[in-house]
């Protein structure tokens, strides 16, 4: 009888375990019935433990002190667990604490007064005891703990039957919490010595909660995290259009204007650059060849400079077949290897057979060193005049104007 028992609740204690993990992985202690949930397993789980331990010690006189305060760890425990799950009721039909202020009040008095009554009973045993066998006993008053237990659980449960907001199987997984371990204490009365048959009722009214209750909850979060998801994606994507340009995926001349106007205005450690880029010729492959071909030149383009210039540089469509390009971080020499290293790359052929043109460019490029201040409108003249010289010296060639 004694491993039948102890078999039965470490079983179930397991089986809370697991729940418990479950519950704290899912993050439910962020939520008011979360945290009564946990604390409700808790208790439940230190009552098995106690149980087996009270199985173990029985009839040991050597360890009738150990058994002794593994009884009162149970009977403390009893009233606590009824005033918390009145608490996790009251948060499931979501009413306010102060609605039910009387009844609150009412309960945690009587499970201070048998709390009480579980320290008087260290000194006169008129709960329980051990006797000179190591056997414990228990006195009639303990009774009146059950009684307390019961009916607060009872109370709790028709609260939560007369909310319509409650689904029907949260409903009936309380009510199973409420007769299922009672039924089983009744039991015992009958059979004594299957004291564990009272825990794996509370085992499975858990579960029961667990499932109907706190999975859905886990399920619905899930579900707001999906639709949240999403609609960060949409925010996103609608920055993004906002932000690039349709064709070519670069920034908008004024999102790029706004970033490099915020860059001069802070603190420059090294020299920076301004480029205005200018496609040789554009005008004439859009008529001869078409828009589209037009379309993929400008694409291809934006890539190369994309691939080319350093992961920090600003790249955007100036508008039409013009580009402009903003180097933060940039020496004159290191300046001067890109924009040698840019007129060979944006020199290539495009589009295919009879559609095919060979694309060049024309760059005009300010450079400004780092004790220099400039404003970006400044910046932007200046390497405009530099695109234009370039245009006048015959096209497919870089002019640099340093500041």
């Amino acid at each position: 009888m004694i491993m039948i028992n102890v078999a039965l609740d470490a079983m179930g204690m397991a089986v809370i375990l697991t729940l418990l993990m479950g519950a704290l992985l899912s993050g439910q202690k962020r939520e008011r019935k979360g945290r009564f949930f946990v604390a409700l397993l808790i208790l439940t789980m230190v009552q098995q433990l106690s149980d087996i331990l009270n199985w173990l010690f029985e009839g040991k006189p050597e360890l009738s002190s150990a058994l002794f305060w593994v009884n009162f760890l149970i009977f403390i425990c009893g009233p606590i667990t009824a005033l918390v799950f009145f608490h996790y009721t009251l948060s499931l039909i979501a009413a306010e604490p102060n609605r039910y202020r009387k009844g609150s009040r009412i309960a945690m008095a009587f499970c201070v007064l048998w709390i009480g009554l579980n320290v008087l009973n260290v000194f006169n045993n008129m709960f329980y005891g051990v006797n000179a066998a190591g056997s414990y006993y228990r006195g009639p008053v303990y009774i009146l703990e059950h009684v307390y237990h019961f009916v607060v659980i009872l109370v709790s449960t028709v609260l939560a039957l007369g909310c319509r907001k409650l689904p029907p199987r949260q409903k009936l997984a309380l009510l199973t919490y409420a007769l299922l371990p009672f039924a089983a204490l009744l039991f015992q009365v009958w059979f004594y010595g299957l004291s564990s048959l009272t825990y794996c009722a509370l085992t499975l009214s858990m579960q029961l909660i667990y499932i109907t209750v706190h999975l859905s909850n886990v399920a619905q979060l899930e579900r707001q995290g999906k639709e949240l998801s999403l609609t960060r994606q949409a925010y996103q994507q609608t920055l993004y259009d906002a932000e690039t340009d349709d064709l070519t995926g670069l920034l908008k001349r004024k999102v790029f204007v706004q970033k490099v106007e915020k860059y001069l205005a802070g603190q420059r450690d090294n020299g920076c650059a301004m480029w205005m880029i200018d496609i040789d010729r554009f005008k004439s492959v859009n008529d001869e060849l078409g828009h589209a071909v037009g379309d993929e030149v400008l694409a291809a383009v934006a890539h190369k400079l994309v691939m080319l210039l350093p992961e920090d540089a600003l790249v955007a469509r100036y508008g039409g077949d013009e580009f402009c390009a903003f180097l933060p971080q940039v020496t004159l020499e290191e300046l001067y290897h890109t924009l040698q290293s840019a007129l060979t790359a944006l020199y290539f052929p495009c589009g295919n057979g009879s559609r095919e043109v060979m694309v060049s460019v024309s760059l005009g490029a300010a450079y400004a060193p780092a004790e220099k201040s400039i404003a970006c409108l400044e910046l932007f003249r200046q390497a405009d005049e530099a695109l234009y010289t370039s245009k006048k010296k015959g096209r497919n060639q870089y002019s640099l104007k340093e500041l």
